[in-house]
């Protein structure tokens, strides 16, 4: 934190909040290369939303304390494509890999705020924020297990997956720093289980 207190450190405390909104409209065709082997191609629209607030608070020995406030909100929308792949190996069962690439046009919101308490007497070092525009570019990968079964004469399917996620949004952390910060902006990975069904009819 800028303008700590000389004095050593006896504790320190850090939270991380975010908000992700992400939202998709697709034109997309499939096509069956073979009874192994199934591609959905896909274009469209992507728009998002994601919030950041990370806050620091240290305590020293001589009673002072220091805290740090860093919000960072983020909107865009742009253009998304994509192929989904599935490898059947029962008529009911397959393998998926999905890839999916998107470039987003929007605007940050971000701020800052440091401020010290020596005394009991509080002052804020920086109080600061700007918005700049950008373009965002993402990264979407997806691979795991499906299941899927055709009914009433094939007018009907339902399917069900289970497999991991891993998005990268390249250049997102747009943290405000101080000079005297060398870290600098960063991407935010997202990655974890995602499981999910369709109905199509």
């Amino acid at each position: 934190i800028n303008a700590v207190p000389a004095s050593p450190l006896t504790h320190s405390h850090a939270s991380w909040d975010i908000h992700f909104n992400d939202l998709h409209l697709e034109l997309a065709r499939n096509s069956y290369l073979s009874q192994y082997l199934k591609l959905r191609i896909h274009v469209g629209l992507q728009g998002s939303w994601i919030d950041q607030d990370y806050h620091v608070h240290q305590t020293l020995t001589d009673g002072s304390s220091a805290r740090l406030s860093l919000n960072q909100d983020f909107w865009g929308i742009g253009l998304r494509a994509g192929l989904n792949t599935a490898w059947q190996f029962t008529h009911n069962f397959s393998f998926y890999g999905n890839l999916a690439a998107a470039i987003l046009w929007g605007q940050f919101d971000l701020d800052r705020k440091d401020r010290a308490t020596v005394n009991n007497v509080t002052t804020t070092n920086i109080h600061t924020g700007v918005n700049p525009h950008t373009f965002e570019p993402v990264l979407s990968l997806g691979a795991g297990l499906k299941w899927e079964i055709w009914f009433s004469q094939d007018r009907f399917h339902i399917a069900f997956a289970a497999g991991w996620e891993h998005q990268i949004w390249i250049l997102q952390n747009e943290f405000i720093k101080v000079p005297t910060e060398t870290d600098h902006i960063g991407d935010l990975v997202l990655q974890g289980l995602t499981i999910g069904g369709r109905l199509d009819f």
